[in-house]
C-alpha cells in the first residue's frame, strides 16, 4: 500500500469514528485536511460505496 493510500485510509478511519459520534459532515471533512465538503463526500463515496450523509443515517437508524 502506498503512503497515499495508507494516509487516506488512517483519515477515513478517523472519519467514520466521527460520523459515529455525531459530528457534522462539514467538521469531518475539515478534521480529515479536505478543501471542501465534495471533495470528502466524494473520496469517502469512491472509497466505501456510500455518500457520508447516507452513512449517517445507516448509523443513527442502528
Amino acid at each position: 500500500m502506498s503512503f497515499v493510500h495508507w494516509r487516506q485510509h488512517v483519515r477515513l478511519a478517523r472519519a467514520l469514528s466521527q460520523i459515529c459520534q455525531g459530528h457534522a459532515i462539514k467538521t469531518v471533512a475539515r478534521d480529515a485536511d479536505y478543501a471542501s465538503c465534495s471533495a470528502f463526500s466524494s473520496m469517502f463515496h469512491r472509497v466505501l460505496g456510500i455518500t457520508p450523509t447516507h452513512y449517517m443515517k445507516q448509523v443513527i437508524e442502528r
